[in-house]
């Protein structure tokens, strides 16, 4: 009995084996969970001396992580099928992890540039399919990441790129499949932005006329990132910018220009005013530099312009010219070492401008002897206001010129009169221990223990004197000092030239104090000058008797 039992189930274990080798093999885990990624290459099972073939049990042998399964012959001696089944794998890229809407990163991770994740799902039937780590096409990605690559296009105001309502890419500024070509077609109008990428180099002159396009008020927004939307540098340009007659032919609009920086030689760099009709927009420029051009940058309106945190240096004309009728605002703007004046600021058609306002800077080393007038700031307007510290030195002619409008001098108002020709009221103004002269006209001011004192010293014509001088005294000279309080130990050393033909002992200062002329103390004659120390701001007139 039991000898016949043993045989039986030998028989029937054999015919079960048999049966399931032909269904084909599976491999199965532990509770049905994922294997864990291999961190070490396969290692060979050792060889079964009694196996003799490399088999573990004289069936199943493991190559490559495909198993296959030798059955054993037949009864009947036929060689049994070798079956073999082929797992689905996955090959994943990791990419540097970045952050994500203010989503943390993982414990111990560092942001780095961010990557498109490809996994390769590779199947049965052999195909090859790259996704990204959201299930697009791969294809589709690369697609997406060209169509922003950095060439310009314009967007209605509000509108983000890509979004309908925006131009597509194109190739370039000019020419018939250019940005400018589609924007003089009509297709498009009103206000909006034209965006370029960061890292898109433009050396191709670029000018946009005003009577030939539909847009009104634009914003020019360079150091772009399509990918996120947003201002990550800037963007560098080797040619010329120029916007014609903005906000002209009866079509009002303004222009906003952000983030970019003209940088060759031999350019005109940025060009802001009238071709065939005014141009009346108000400017504002924001992360502006022009640097290395045979002009700086040149402003042209009837309206307002305000120039924020930019640089002007090293070009061969002047670093930054304006001329305008509206109110003009300087905030933290560099205009170094160029050629002329580090900035020159005028009416419009050459006139006197309105209220200029000046809010930090530095305006160091401008003129290189070969003009005969350049200074940090050389301004003409109704008012000038220096707010905060500026940086000056190095000025060939000095650090600031004001040419002020007659009808203001005295006022301390904007009277609306800009457009009246320039005259010789002039005047110097410093705010710093290191500048030592300043002129009004003839007269030659030099600065002592003023460190920090805006210190204004502006040339008056009898004409404008507060009050009728005495009788039998003839006037000269005449300077106003403004000042907000000059601190003790603080002083002028005013220098009048001696007029031709007066005899310097009959020479007297006298000064107004509000109420009539008083003759001022000291004074000696050096080197063809009358020489007075003075310590109150005010008007001093240069008189005889």
């Amino acid at each position: 009995m039991k000898r016949s039992f043993g045989k039986s189930f030998f028989i029937i274990l054999a015919l079960l084996m048999l049966t399931f080798s032909a269904w084909g093999v599976t491999t199965a885990y532990a509770d049905d969970a994922t294997p864990p990624p291999a961190t070490e290459e396969p290692v060979a099972p050792p060889v079964d001396e009694s196996g003799g073939d490399g088999s573990i049990d004289g069936n199943t042998v493991i190559v490559d992580e495909t198993i296959v399964e030798n059955v054993a012959e037949s009864n009947d001696g036929a060689a049994a099928e070798e079956v073999v089944v082929e797992e689905t794998s996955v090959e994943s890229q990791e990419c540097i992890p970045q952050p994500i809407d203010g989503e943390p990163l993982p414990e111990g991770a560092e942001a780095g540039i961010p990557c498109v994740t490809e996994e390769r799902i590779i199947g049965e039937n052999g195909i090859d399919n790259p996704v990204t780590s959201s299930g697009e096409s791969l294809a589709s990605a690369t697609e997406a990441e060209t169509l922003f690559s950095g060439d310009p296009m314009w967007c209605p105001a509000g509108v983000t790129p890509g979004s309908p309502g925006c131009t597509s890419k194109f190739a370039s500024f000019n020419g018939p499949s250019g940005l400018i070509n589609a924007l003089e077609t009509g297709s498009y109008a009103g206000a909006g932005t034209i965006y370029i990428a960061w890292d898109y180099s433009v050396s191709e002159a670029i000018r946009l006329d005003y009577n030939k396009i539909g847009l009104t008020d634009l914003v020019f927004q360079g150091g772009w990132d399509f990918i996120f939307n947003k201002v990550v540098g800037e963007t560098t340009f080797s040619k010329e910018i120029n916007f014609y007659d903005w906000g002209g032919y009866g079509k009002p609009g303004s222009l906003t220009i952000n983030d970019i920086n003209i940088n060759a030689l031999a350019s005109d760099g940025l060009y802001i005013g009238d071709l065939n009709d005014a141009t009346t927009a108000n400017i504002i420029l924001n992360n502006v530099s022009v640097s290395n051009q045979d002009s700086g940058a040149f402003i042209e309106t009837t309206g307002s312009v305000t120039v924020n945190n930019s640089e002007f240096t090293n070009n061969v004309g002047d670093g930054l010219d304006i001329f305008a009728d509206g109110s003009i605002t300087l905030n933290n703007v560099t205009a170094s070492n160029n050629t002329y004046d580090g900035v020159y600021i005028t009416g419009d058609n050459n006139l006197y401008a309105g209220s200029v306002s000046v809010n930090g800077g530095t305006f160091t080393n401008n003129g290189n002897g070969t003009f005969n007038s350049a200074y940090g700031l050389n301004v003409y307007a109704c008012q000038l206001s220096l707010n905060g510290a500026q940086s000056f030195g190095g000025n060939q002619s000095g650090d600031s010129f004001f040419g002020q409008n007659p009808d203001c001098a005295n006022s301390g108002e904007d009277t609306g009169e800009k457009k009246k020709p320039k005259t010789t009221t002039t005047s110097s103004t410093s705010a710093l221990c290191a500048v030592s002269e300043l002129t009004a006209g003839e007269v030659k001011g030099l600065l002592n223990n003023l460190c920090g004192i805006n210190v204004l010293m502006s040339k008056m014509d009898e004409k404008d004197l507060p009050a009728k001088l005495a009788d039998k005294t003839l006037f000269h000279l005449g300077v106003k000092i403004s000042a907000v309080g000059l601190p003790v130990g603080g002083y002028i050393e005013l220098s009048f030239p001696i007029p031709e033909g007066v005899d310097a002992a009959n020479l007297v200062v006298l000064f107004w104090n509000e109420t009539e002329w008083v003759e001022t103390p000291g004074g000696e004659v050096v080197n063809g000058f009358l020489v007075i120390k003075v310590s109150e701001p005010g008007i001093y007139v240069l008189s005889s008797k």
